[in-house]
């Protein structure tokens, strides 16, 4: 798969939130860009898995509408 070419975008986040990031980031020796591409892909995936287990939880339906 190709690489997309990242871009600079300016984001505002709470400091403490960035020095957490930032450091977790020194720790997996990646800059903190990286980093948090890693974090919002994962958070991504993980909500289109759980979107997907309410899809398949919910009841199918008849497709009818009854009103009053």
């Amino acid at each position: 798969m190709d690489e997309e070419i990242r871009r600079s975008r300016s984001i505002k986040i709470k400091p403490s939130i960035l020095r957490k990031a930032h450091h977790r980031a020194i720790e997996s020796q990646k800059r903190v860009g990286e980093w948090v591409e890693e974090a919002i892909e994962e958070k991504l995936a993980r909500e289109e898995r759980e979107e997907a287990q309410l899809k398949m939880k919910r009841p199918a339906t008849t497709g009818l509408f009854r009103g009053n």
